[in-house]
């Protein structure tokens, strides 16, 4: 995978990072990659702030209800998801940008894509960090 730019944009609950994301996502014509950790469930819409729907219009988004909440759903799976929305707006050009505050998502993302970890290790399982120390990052990241 070729190196991508990837803005991020973090922090705690009701600050306006889906606000924020929207206004920077339509003047860079880019989309919006959700790593919120309820945001992915289908028919949860009370009390995990998703978008509205006029706002999904506004901004392309992706990994918002992409599975059903009765459904084995972790990390890893995540992951995987947002790789190949990543993949897709590589494809396209497209800047994405990451939103969301939830340190157990967001780390192993960034782990796996700025750091290039093999997709046979990848977990967000109690002492996953133990196994990122085993890792060097990729030297032609640099």
């Amino acid at each position: 995978m070729q190196r991508q730019r990837v803005l991020v944009i973090v922090g705690p609950t009701a600050v306006g990072k889906t606000e924020l994301s929207l206004q920077i996502a339509e003047t860079l014509g880019a989309e919006i990659i959700s790593a919120d950790s309820m945001q992915v469930y289908r028919g949860m819409n009370i009390g995990t702030a998703k978008p509205s729907p006029r706002d999904r219009i506004r901004v392309r988004h992706h990994l918002i209800d992409v599975v059903d909440p009765d459904q084995a759903f972790n990390v890893a799976d995540y992951v995987e998801l947002a790789e190949a929305a990543l993949l897709e707006l590589s494809g396209r050009s497209t800047i994405p940008v990451l939103t969301g505050g939830r340190a157990c998502i967001l780390m192993p993302y960034w782990t796996v894509f700025f750091f290039r970890i093999p997709r046979r290790i990848r977990t967000c399982a109690p002492g996953w960090k133990n196994k990122q120390r085993l890792i060097q990052p990729d030297s032609t990241l640099n």
